[in-house]
C-alpha cells in the first residue's frame, strides 16, 4: 500500500509542480479576465469529462480489478470498449447542445464561437478517454502509467506548449485552451496505447445488463463528487464575472496544493480496498486512514504556511484571494478528517448509499451558490457542503460495512507501521537498508 502511495504521490508532485510554475506564468503574463476564461474552460472540461463517462470509469476499476487477478482480460476489453461507446454517444448529444446554444444565442465562453464549442467538445470526450484507460489501468496494475498520463504528461505537454506560446506575446484564453486539447489528444492516445498493451486492445461491446445498471447507479454520485468540486469556480464566472473567477481559480490552485498528498494515497488504495476480504477490511480502511491524516496534514500545514507566498507569486491582483484560499483548504481537509467514503462504498457494492450522498450535497452546494456573489462566498459555501456530506458518508460507511474510516479508525499503532514501513522504503531506496 505505502509504496503505491508513494509512486502515485511522486508522479502527482512532479505534475503539481509543472502546474504550479505554469500557473505562475500564466497570472503574470495574461490579463486576469484572460486567466478567468482560460481556468473555467479548463474546469469544465474536467467536470464534462467525468459526467460522460456515465460511471463508466469507477467501474472499470471495480470489475477490472477482479478481472486482472482472474486473467480475464478479454472481459476488460469489453468493459473498455463499452465504456468508450458510452462516452461517444454522450459527447455527440452534448455537441448537439453546444449547437442549439449557439442557434440560440447563448452568452458564454463555451459558446462564444462554434470553434470554442467545437474544443470543448472534443476536449470533454479526450478526458473521458483518459480517465477510462486510467482506471482500466489502475485495475491491470499499471498504477505508475495510470498517474503519469493524466498527473504528468498531460501537464507537461501543455505547459511547454504555453510557455512557447506566451513568448510570442499573443497569447489569448482560446488559444491556450486549444493548447490544452493538444495535450489531451496526446495524453489518451498514450494511454491507449499502455492499455492494449496491457490487455490487448479494446473490444467494442454494447452496454451489458451487467454493467450499465452499476455504472447508472455509481453515475450521479460520481457525477456529482466533481459538480462539489468544480462548480463553485464555475459559478463565480457565470454570476460574478470572469475577474472574480480568477480569484477563485487562483485560490484553488494553491489550495489543491494540500489536497494532491491525500489523492495520490486515495488513488493508490482503491484496488486494494476493492479486493481486501471482509475480515481484514477494517484493518485496511485503518491503514489507509493513517495515510491519508498523515498526509493531509502534512497538506495543510505545508500551504498555510507558504499560502500567501504563493498568491504573491501570482501577483498582486491576486492578494485578496487569500481568504477564499483559507475556506478552501477547510473544505479539502474533510477527506483526510473523515476519510474516503465514497471510494469504499463504491468499491464494496453500496454505490447507490454513496451517490445518494454526494448527489444530496451535490444539490444542496448548487442551490447554495445561487446566493454566492463573490469568490470568498463560494469557497465558504463549499467548506461547509464537504464538512456535512463527509459526516453523513463517514456515518454510511459505519453503518453498512460495519467498519470506521478516516481519523476515528486511526490508532498509535497505525501511525508507528506507517512511519516504520516509510523508513524502510527510504533506507532501501537510499542503499541503506541494514543487512539481517
Amino acid at each position: 500500500m505505502l509504496r503505491s502511495s508513494i509512486q502515485a504521490l511522486a508522479i502527482r508532485l512532479m505534475g503539481t509542480a509543472i502546474w504550479v510554475v505554469l500557473t505562475m506564468l500564466l497570472a503574470r503574463m495574461v490579463s486576469q479576465e484572460a486567466f478567468g476564461e482560460l481556468f473555467f474552460l479548463i474546469n469544465l472540461t474536467i467536470l464534462g469529462g467525468t459526467v460522460l463517462t456515465l460511471g463508466y470509469d469507477v467501474i472499470s476499476l471495480r470489475f477490472g480489478a477482479p478481472m486482472w487477478a482472474q486473467g480475464e482480460t478479454g472481459g476488460m476489453r469489453a468493459l473498455l470498449g463499452e465504456g468508450m461507446g458510452i462516452s461517444l454517444g454522450a459527447s455527440a448529444l452534448l455537441a448537439a447542445v453546444l449547437l442549439g446554444g449557439l442557434a440560440f444565442g447563448v452568452v458564454s465562453p463555451v459558446t462564444a464561437s462554434v470553434g470554442s464549442a467545437a474544443l470543448v467538445v472534443v476536449a470533454i470526450f479526450l478526458t473521458a478517454m483518459i480517465g477510462l484507460s486510467r482506471d482500466m489501468l489502475r485495475a491491470s496494475d499499471r498504477l505508475r502509467r495510470a498517474l503519469i498520463g493524466e498527473a504528468f504528461v498531460r501537464t507537461l505537454v501543455f505547459a511547454v506548449l504555453a510557455a512557447a506560446l506566451l513568448l510570442t506575446g499573443q497569447a489569448t484564453a482560446i488559444g491556450l485552451f486549444a493548447l490544452y486539447v493538444v495535450a489531451l489528444l496526446l495524453t489518451a492516445g498514450l494511454q491507449v496505447n499502455w492499455v492494449r498493451q496491457a490487455i490487448g486492445g479494446i473490444t467494442a461491446a454494447w452496454p451489458t445488463r451487467v454493467h450499465l445498471p452499476v455504472a447508472l447507479a455509481v453515475w450521479p454520485g460520481t457525477a456529482s463528487g466533481i459538480i462539489v468540486m468544480r462548480a463553485p469556480g464555475l459559478f463565480v464566472g457565470m454570476q460574478s464575472g470572469l475577474v472574480e473567477a480568477a480569484l477563485f481559480f487562483a485560490a484553488d490552485r494553491v489550495a489543491q496544493l494540500s489536497f494532491f498528498l491525500v489523492a495520490a494515497v486515495r488513488t493508490a488504495v482503491a484496488p486494494e480496498l476493492a479486493r481486501a476480504e471482509a475480515s481484514e477490511l477494517q484493518e485496511t480502511v485503518a491503514r489507509t486512514s493513517a495515510l491519508m491524516l498523515l498526509s493531509g496534514i502534512f497538506g495543510l500545514v505545508a500551504v498555510m504556511a507558504f499560502g500567501t507566498a504563493m498568491l504573491w507569486a501570482l501577483g498582486p491582483n491576486y492578494y485578496a484571494a487569500f481568504p477564499t484560499m483559507v475556506f478552501l483548504l477547510i473544505g479539502n481537509s474533510m477527506t483526510a478528517i473523515f476519510g474516503p467514503f465514497q471510494v469504499l462504498l463504491n468499491m464494496r457494492g453500496r454505490e447507490r448509499i454513496a451517490s445518494a450522498i454526494v448527489t444530496a450535497s451535490a444539490v444542496l452546494l448548487v442551490v447554495l451558490l445561487l446566493t454566492a456573489t463573490s469568490a470568498q462566498g463560494a469557497a465558504m459555501i463549499f467548506a461547509g457542503v464537504q464538512a456535512v456530506a463527509y459526516a453523513m458518508g463517514w456515518l454510511a460507511v459505519r453503518r453498512t460495512l460495519g467498519v470506521s474510516c478516516g481519523m476515528f479508525a486511526v490508532k498509535a499503532r497505525h501511525i508507528k507501521e506507517v512511519r516504520a514501513e516509510f523508513g524502510a522504503m527510504a533506507r532501501k531506496l537510499t542503499g541503506k537498508q541494514h543487512r539481517k
